[in-house]
């Protein structure tokens, strides 16, 4: 009885061995996909944009996105790799039939000149107090090239910051304490398409224009006491980082946002001298100012201030004659 027992137990440990076997070489080869979860178009598309990749490894996240991670060699021979970790992400759906985003670990040494200069000028370039962890070049198709550079504190090593540049070394954004899975640049993907009527103007007021992020939010721009749906654009001119606004139903233009240290003379002037006469208690806490060209009104410069005890910040919006604008009721 005992005897046949082991034989049974053994039989039954080689059965799972097998079938674990089964499953992992699956994975590993991209056979099924994530056990089958990634669909067929998605694994074809992917064997026809990299043919020579090999050890694919699919994981498909929570809003549906199939992603394979997997070496690359350079050509027909394996012992001659493209050095870095390779990820590409795909819309886990039938009919969608396109790369969404690719990415590549590479070294820092690798990085566009611009970038590795802007990214000197940064607080994150202290090596007493940070450490690059993590470099990747990541692609989305006519959309802005981006390069992240991670980097985690030389004191704790839970505090980690990405920093996200174009080709110009323009900083397009900065994520703080990520986590460390292949989600982590989902919030790059761009899956919308913007309607015609907002192209056009881009092309028209913003020739050259790189689009960054698309996002279309329901509720939370206030017009006019009323929350509305309203396209949210950020794109690079010319160097410089921008974001555009459109309301959704109708699709029109509302105002146009960006940073600047410099503005006119005489504009500061004017906005200086309100600040002094009717915040006094207060001073300004960026150095940077927002430009704001609103439609069928006038230029607005935002101003942070913060109080001179520390306890209050905000955000006040001026004319160019300095005059204060209350957006709620403007």
């Amino acid at each position: 009885m005992e005897k046949k027992m082991r034989k049974s137990l053994f039989a039954l440990l080689a059965l799972l061995a097998v079938f674990f076997v089964g499953c992992s070489d699956d994975d590993d080869n991209g056979g099924g996909g994530n056990g089958g979860r990634v669909v067929q178009e998605v694994l074809d598309l992917f064997k026809k944009d990299y043919p020579n990749a090999t050890n694919v490894d699919w994981s498909v996240t929570k809003d549906e996105f199939a992603i394979a991670v997997f070496d690359l060699s350079n050509g027909t021979r394996a012992d001659l790799k493209i050095p870095g970790a390779h990820k590409a992400w795909y819309k886990n759906k039938q009919g969608e039939g396109k790369r969404y985003m690719y990415e590549r670990d590479i070294d820092f040494k690798d990085l566009p000149e611009a970038v590795k200069n802007a990214f000197k000028a940064t607080e994150y370039s202290d090596t007493e107090h940070w450490k690059v962890d993590d470099v990747e070049e990541i692609s989305r198709g006519d959309l802005v090239k981006l390069y992240a550079i991670e980097v985690e504190s030389t004191k704790n090593k839970e505090d980690e910051v990405e920093l996200y540049f174009d080709e110009q070394g323009v900083l397009v954004k900065i994520e703080v304490d990520l986590d460390d899975d292949f989600d982590k640049h989902g919030n790059l993907i761009v899956d919308k398409e913007l309607p015609a009527e907002i192209k056009t103007h881009l092309e028209k007021a913003h020739a050259g224009y790189k689009i960054i992020d698309i996002d279309l939010e329901d509720d939370s721009l206030e017009i006019e006491n009323k929350k509305i749906k309203h396209w949210e654009i950020e794109f690079i001119e010319k160097g410089v980082k921008k974001e555009i606004i459109f309301s959704a139903d109708p699709v029109k233009w509302l105002y146009t946002e960006w940073e600047t240290k410099e503005i006119e003379e005489e504009i500061l002037k004017a906005i200086l001298a309100t600040i002094e006469k009717d915040f006094a208690e207060y001073e300004i806490d960026d150095d940077e100012f927002d430009i704001i060209l609103r439609n069928e009104k006038a230029t607005l410069y935002k101003v942070e201030l913060e109080s001179k005890d520390g306890k209050i910040e905000k955000d006040v919006y001026f004319t160019e004659k300095g005059e204060v604008v209350d957006l709620k009721k403007n």
